[in-house]
Formats: structure tokens, sequence, C-alpha cells
């Protein structure tokens, strides 16, 4: 067992070509912008608050062009390297070839499609206390009426291990943590323990749950008390520095209003709604539960409802779109995918 310290972590970032549906195509889901920042740079955050310093990225030949994103500067004291997984391994695999190339006996392990909400310190202190090689953070599943609530506990995707976990993982094929290590655990009668959150991660796996996951970060800052650099709060709402609102009173409820971007003053924007940078809402347009990623234009009188509109879209005036996802591109031109 390690002396309790956790000065390393590994995110599981990769993809293969089965979960390219239409949605992940448009950009790997780990670096879809959520709250103004790449999914993953949340998860870096979270990993620096804690106190850990260096993280390797498992990732491979599709995502090498995301590395240019992890530049921002509150980041700048984690060390990054990355672990190119090219064949697949699976993530006990990646996890296993990744710990090989670093020293230290224990690492936390987390999916890069998370949005990760917990206290860091606290899993640490039940894991040294459980005396557990792993420790599985889990959350309640669907409620049924048969199953017992043990029954129903769920991964959420952040895992703490002691590299004595991964000796039994071979060192070629497809190897997974949920369906094939942690069995091996049980069935070596190795401790493997659970630590159990109130509800789960939000985690992307469609274009509904990135939506919800969106939704989730927006209402998450609005009930914070904390200043937000370089936003100024707008009751529930949070403006950038250099974006222009000209009448605040028309955003409606946990609204996140992008660097440089305009909203006209008879526009409204009715939260939970995203919108990137440099965008230009027009007057009488009416956003509502959307995602608006950078460089989009919404004419007069459009209607954006539960949507995401991606970079450069351009909806013309008294365009409709509603419980749609929209590529980049003017409105009679765009891929269109219902949600």
């Amino acid at each position: 067992m390690s002396d309790g310290l956790i000065t390393r972590a590994i995110i599981l970032g990769g993809s293969h070509g089965w979960d390219e549906s239409g949605f992940a195509a448009v950009r790997p889901f780990p670096l879809m912008p959520v709250a103004h920042s790449p999914l993953i740079c949340h998860t870096l955050r979270w990993l620096s608050e804690a106190g850990i310093r260096h993280v390797t990225i498992c990732t491979n030949e599709g995502w090498r062009l995301g590395r240019s994103v992890l530049s921002d500067g509150s980041l700048r004291q984690l060390q990054l390297s990355y672990y190119m997984d090219l064949i697949p391994r699976g993530a006990a695999g990646c996890v296993r070839d990744a710990a090989a190339q670093f020293g230290g006996d224990r690492f936390l392990v987390c999916d890069a499609t998370i949005l990760p909400d917990c206290d860091l310190a606290t899993l640490f202190q039940e894991h040294d206390s459980s005396a557990a090689l792993m420790t599985v953070v889990v959350a309640p599943g669907e409620e049924t009426n048969s199953a017992p609530l043990a029954a129903r506990l769920r991964p959420v995707g952040a895992y703490l291990l002691e590299r004595e976990a991964l000796e039994s993982v071979p060192e070629a094929g497809f190897q997974d943590l949920k369906e094939m290590l942690i069995p091996q655990l049980y069935r070596g009668n190795q401790p493997v323990a659970t630590f159990q959150l109130p509800r789960s991660f939000g985690r992307i796996t469609d274009v509904h749950s990135y939506l919800a996951l969106c939704a989730s970060a927006a209402i998450r800052l609005a009930k914070s008390e904390a200043n937000w650099p370089g936003y100024r709060r707008v009751r529930e709402s949070f403006v950038h520095e250099t974006a222009q609102v000209a009448d605040p009173s028309r955003l409606i409820g946990p609204v996140l209003v992008g660097a440089g971007s305009r909203v006209a003053a008879t526009a409204t924007v009715v939260g939970p709604t995203t919108i990137g940078t440099d965008c230009e809402v027009r007057r009488d347009a009416v956003l509502c539960s959307s995602v608006l990623w950078d460089q989009v234009e919404v004419g007069e009188r459009a209607v954006v409802d539960h949507a995401i509109v991606t970079d450069g879209a351009r909806l013309k005036p008294a365009s409709r779109v509603e419980y749609l996802l929209f590529r980049g591109g003017s409105v009679d031109e765009l891929a269109v995918g219902a949600i």
C-alpha cells in the first residue's frame, strides 16, 4: 500500500470508431465546450484543486489535435503527459500501460467525458481506511420497486487504484475496468471498496446528456457565491467583461455569455443557456435552454429552443430551431439531426 499521498491522475480520453456517432463526429466529447471551457479542463481543474500535479491523458490519434486546448493559464501548475492508445487496449489496459511509465503506488483514474463534483480528500481518506486495492466511485442508478439500493449503485467514472491492483492486467489485448478488472479482483479475494455519492456526475454520451451537462454547469455557477474571474454577475447569470448585453434584465435564469459576444436590447435569453465567444444575438431573438458555441449569429426574431448550435452557424431572421443540433453554415445549408 502507498503512503496515502496522491500526486498523479490518469484521464481516460480515447475514442475509437465504434463510438463515432453523428454528434461525436462534430468534436470529441472531452473537447466539447461546457461553461466556456472544454469539458476535460473542468476535470483538470478539479484534480489541480485537490493538489494533484501530474496528469497523464490516455488518448489516440483522433484526439491528438485536442492538446492545443489544454493551454489554459489556470492549468499551468499541472504537468501533463500523454499515453497514445492505438490498438485499443481498453480502460484497464490503458491505465496499466500508462502507469508503467511513471513511479508511484497509487493514482486516481477518471473518464474524460464526466463533469466531476465530489470531495477528493474524503475519497482518499475512505480509501485509506478501507485498505482496498481499488475504490470505485458510485451513485444510485435508476430506481426500481424490486432492486435494493446496493444493486442500483453504478460507477460514475472515477476510481482510486493501488498499483498492485494492475498486476493481473495482461500486457496485451483489450482489458476493461468495469467488466474485467473489478470482477477479477473480486475473484481473487482482493479488496474492492465503493465511495458512494448522492447523485452521479454529469456525463456526455449523446446530445441529450450534453445539453443536460451544460445546464447543470450553468446552474452550479448560479448557485455558487464565488466570483468567476473575468465575468460579472447579473443576478443568476455571468457575463464576460468583454461581452455586451444591452438589457441585462432580459437574461432570465442561469445564462453564461462568453467573451466578445453581443446580445441586443430586445433579445431574450432564458436559462440555463450558454452563449459562447464572439456570438451575435440580434433584436427580438429568443434563446431558451440552449447552447451556442463560438461565432454563432442568431438573426432577428429567430427562436432557439433546447438546441445546440455549433461554431460559425448563421441563423437567418425568423428562423426557428427547436430540439435540434445545428452544425456550422447558414441555416438552409445545415446538417440537422433531431435530438
